[in-house]
């Protein structure tokens, strides 16, 4: 759908509602008290009625926009606009383009979404023949000096982040990227049976905290590289994964806090993984937006 028939379908903040509610029906409403099933629809107060015991259960219940107050016309702008381009928005371009007032709620707003793309892509673990290596993120710059007296580095403010593709003939398919405290072995041998299937079979680099992955995964091969130039033939996939993403944070957002660079890639990751679903990638997001509900 293009954005001139976004804003022309979607122009009031009841069309808004009407699409919503028609999209949580089409998956299914239950009650959240008892879990019936029997629910009429009040267009006036903007919730269902449950038959059986009662129970008046609102449009946002058990959805990623619970407890929100932003009417149900942005939440459906910003989901569209997330998706709409390759880069993206942050959330001060998304608060400029909507006309709101604060910024607060649009920058939670968006990381619900955020996390929200990361719990859904958790659900899959990439398969085949995978590429796997770590990267150096930049995040928020530290002020001050360490405690010898000695000012802050870049690489003391870089967030390690465990980065996977597998890939077949035809290319890249899937992208798995997760920050991780350090990169020792502890550490990565409880994040990569959460990213990758035990029957996978494993590229690294000589890296000793990569050593955990013969026993994790079928398949493990390590190519060490003395040549710096040759990194990008043996490894191009996960390579070309780690820059675009850093090119996108840094052109976008500039810098990101170091607690929320996982919510940053979950983005970056959520859209490379749909990149072939074109439009359909829109009703996938409603999708998940209204099975996930949000508990903070």
């Amino acid at each position: 759908m293009r954005l001139t028939q976004f804003l022309k379908q979607y122009d009031t903040e009841q069309k808004s509602i009407e699409f919503f509610r028609i999209q949580r029906e089409r998956q299914g409403i239950k009650c959240s008290k008892c879990g019936g099933v029997s629910m009429h629809w009040s267009g006036t107060k903007t919730l269902w009625h449950c038959n059986g015991c009662g129970y008046r259960m609102g449009l946002r219940k058990d959805t990623v926009m619970e407890n929100s107050k932003l009417p149900y016309r942005i939440w459906l702008t910003v989901l569209y606009l997330m998706l709409m381009t390759k880069k993206g928005y942050s959330a001060k371009e998304m608060q400029t383009i909507l006309g709101h007032n604060r910024y607060e709620p649009i920058w939670l707003m968006m990381h619900k979404i955020r996390i929200l793309m990361g719990k859904r892509d958790e659900k899959y673990q990439l398969d085949g023949f995978v590429e796997l290596d770590e990267g150096f993120f930049a995040g928020h710059r530290k002020k001050g000096d360490k405690e010898d007296g000695k000012p802050f580095k870049e690489i003391d403010r870089n967030e390690k982040v465990l980065v996977a593709v597998n890939k077949n003939d035809h290319g890249a398919k899937f992208l798995k990227m997760t920050v991780v405290n350090s990169l020792s072995k502890l550490d990565v041998s409880y994040e990569i049976p959460k990213m990758i299937n035990k029957s996978a079979t494993v590229i690294t680099d000589g890296r000793r905290c990569y050593t955990p992955l013969a026993q994790l995964v079928e398949n493990h091969q390590i190519h060490i590289i003395r040549n710096k130039k040759e990194v990008c033939n043996t490894f191009p996939w996960v390579h070309i994964a780690i820059s675009n993403a850093k090119k996108k944070l840094k052109g976008i957002h500039h810098h990101v806090k170091n607690q929320y660079m996982q919510n940053y890639l979950n983005e970056f990751t959520y859209r490379f993984n749909r990149r072939n679903f074109n439009e359909n990638i829109f009703d996938r997001l409603i999708i998940a937006v209204l099975a996930c509900a949000w508990c903070v």
